[in-house]
């Protein structure tokens, strides 16, 4: 076992807006549990109230005694309102109707959803209210480090059922260390058969971040479900009420993010053996973590399970790396490199907080001879030697094909026809949870020390459809000369087209010249996807190519066709003589290659179906018309 080398380099002002950040995300990391057990009612107790009382009270500023995290934030007080829940800090709604309950009519509790307070703890929350016999009253019981704040509602009743008292016992238990919130509930006696709607659960810094409990028709609440929804509620009647001695349970977990490993499978063109794997993970969560457990697998065989012991603790926003002691050495071709990260403290059932990092790990020799050309046959699997790495979102890069849906998903209509007609690269951010994704795909090495030439070029036909329009959506052409440390802009490819539309392949190239006797070479294609559209690469092309003397770089061509518009022949006016005899690009309106025909100052158009098209060569495009 080896321990952890800490890697704490997060500044004050970025701590802060990571907490902020992560707040608003806290209540999903509360693991709900539920036991029946005894119902221990307070021997010796301070009363805040007792006996008959007006509606509605409110106790305010009540200390915790030891502190207490709740949503992410440090808390030493709590409030009480009688209307059976607590809002951590110094105040809580003093306001019954639209805060505590709905109406006085009907008494349903409203705290989770209501217009009062924050980071509300819920026991049993609807219009209640203080008989002659009534008592609120607290304890604080235990030693540290594992006290705990007790607040207890005795013999209380509906406001709804007046003078003939009903007798609702609970309790609230703040619990030291864990943070853990529970509700335990004792005898419950009513009066008369209607029963009301209360409210179980948590609400955190606003009523959209809510844990409720709910219960279906005809289910008790031994069988609640959980629910995000902010006005859930649970029957209490004669016939559903809670068993003498149930108590549910909200204990905060750990969470745990993997943020990086290194080397990265990108370090060397053809991965060195004995590595030695460090993966970075931050605690995304508000409970210090002191014991982490980490797995390494490689094609599906486990090859490392180590446990890393974290002194000092890593706390909220704070990362680590691991470093494994079992070196790594990658067989030759493709691998499935999957590392997983887990709390020891967490519940291993909770597979949404062990986080883990899978990626294709290819250990292949750098690619040292042009041209390269990727059509991207398979509409499942990437191609050997390409990576995905995901950056942001959920839209990442995918095989897909041969026939893909503009919209929602890969399937369905209408459907565009991969340029190929087998598969291509496609990014799709068209479901809500997809929009504002950054997805790289990045391609084999390339050993391009040996390799001469004037330019070179990489090409693409790329692909890009608009359902809502936004001029953010492109694909960003990189290189990294360095294992993927840094990224390097050499282009940028954006086409807008109207949706949908038959056919939206064009080509798109740009000029790497300068990556020319470099020996270990990467090209990668940034996917910026913002407002819900398709973008795709497909019949991807490396190659060099030999510039004319006589055109220098930048130069303005003043070339011209006649006539225009054309049938047959056509005459090119301003040809620079270096391009005679060069290939040039036809390509149609909807953006297909038809023709690569050597530049002549006269052209044959014969047979060309009439529409408008584009003659491209060394850089530069001229339009043709064709009747």
């Amino acid at each position: 076992m080896k321990r952890d080398l800490l890697t704490r380099a997060l500044a004050t002002f970025a701590a802060v807006a990571l907490s902020m950040a992560s707040a608003q995300a806290q209540l999903t990391t509360y693991e709900f549990s539920q036991r029946v057990g005894a119902y221990t009612e307070l021997a010796t107790d301070s009363a805040l109230e007792a006996g008959a009382q007006p509606d509605d009270r409110v106790y305010n500023g009540i200390p915790i005694g030891f502190d207490f995290l709740f949503n992410g934030q440090r808390h030493r007080f709590i409030s009480l309102n009688s209307n059976g829940f607590i809002a951590f800090g110094p105040t809580v709604s003093a306001t019954g109707i639209g805060a505590a309950y709905l109406s006085n009519a009907t008494g349903d509790g409203l705290a989770l959803a209501g217009t009062g307070s924050n980071n509300v703890a819920a026991a049993l929350n609807a219009d209640l209210l203080a008989m002659p016999i009534s008592r609120i009253s607290l304890a604080r019981l235990g030693q540290a480090p594992n006290r705990q704040l007790v607040l207890q509602w005795k013999d209380y009743s509906f406001f709804q059922t007046g003078q003939l008292g009903d007798s609702l016992n609970f309790q609230i238990r703040l619990h030291e260390g864990s943070n853990t919130i529970e509700y335990v509930y004792g005898r419950t006696g009513l009066r008369v058969t209607t029963g009301r709607n209360v409210q179980v659960g948590l609400r955190g810094t606003n009523a959209n971040l809510v844990r409720a409990r709910t219960a279906a028709a005809g289910q008790g609440w031994l069988n609640t479900l959980g629910s995000i929804v902010a006005n859930s509620r649970v029957m209490l009647s004669r016939v559903m009420q809670p068993p003498v001695g149930l108590a549910f349970r909200f204990t905060p977990r750990p969470d745990l993010a993997v943020r990086r490993l290194r080397p990265f499978v990108l370090d060397a063109c053809r991965p060195q053996p004995n590595q030695t794997l460090r993966l970075t993970v931050r605690n995304a969560g508000f409970i210090p973590v002191d014991t982490i457990s980490g797995e390494v697998r490689l094609n599906g065989s486990r090859v490392d399970a180590q446990s890393f012991i974290v002194s000092p603790p890593l706390v909220a926003g704070d990362s680590i790396d691991l470093i494994f002691t079992q070196l790594l050495n990658l067989p030759a071709g493709n691998n499935d490199l999957v590392l997983v990260a887990r709390a020891a403290q967490e519940n291993p059932a909770l597979s949404g907080n062990n986080d883990t990092l899978r990626q294709v790990s290819p250990n292949l020799p750098a690619i040292a001879a042009l041209p390269y050309v990727e059509p991207f046959t398979s509409a499942t699997t990437l191609p050997d030697g390409w990576v995905v790495q995901q950056l942001s979102g959920t839209a990442g890069w995918q095989m897909a094909g041969p026939n893909v849906a503009v919209g929602a998903t890969t399937f369905g209509a209408p459907r565009i026809a991969t340029r190929g007609a087998t598969g291509a690269l496609w990014l799709n951010s068209f479901p809500a949870n997809a929009r504002f994704s950054r997805s790289r795909a990045i391609s084999p090495c390339f050993d391009l020390s040996a390799i001469s030439g004037d330019t070179l070029i990489l090409e693409a036909s790329m692909m890009r459809t608009s359902n809502y329009a936004s001029n953010v959506d492109s694909i960003r052409v990189e290189a990294t000369t360095d294992g993927g440390i840094t990224f390097r802009r050499i282009g940028t490819w954006s086409r807008y087209r109207a949706f949908p539309v038959a056919t939206l392949w064009e080509p798109m190239q740009v000029n790497a010249v300068g990556l020319l006797g470099r020996p270990a070479v990467r090209f990668a294609f940034l996917g910026i996807a913002a407002g819900g559209d398709n973008l795709a690469l497909d019949g991807l092309q490396l190659r060099t190519s030999s510039r004319p003397a006589a055109l220098l770089p930048g130069s303005p061509v003043a070339w011209r066709a006649i006539p225009q518009p054309a049938h047959g022949l056509l005459r090119l006016e301003g040809l620079p003589p270096a391009w005679l005899g060069t290939p040039a690009q036809l390509i149609d309106a909807a953006g297909r290659l038809v023709a690569t025909p050597a530049l002549q100052p006269t052209l044959d158009l014969t047979g060309l179906a009439p529409g408008l098209y584009l003659l491209r060569a060394h850089g530069a495009t001229l339009r043709l018309l064709v009747h």
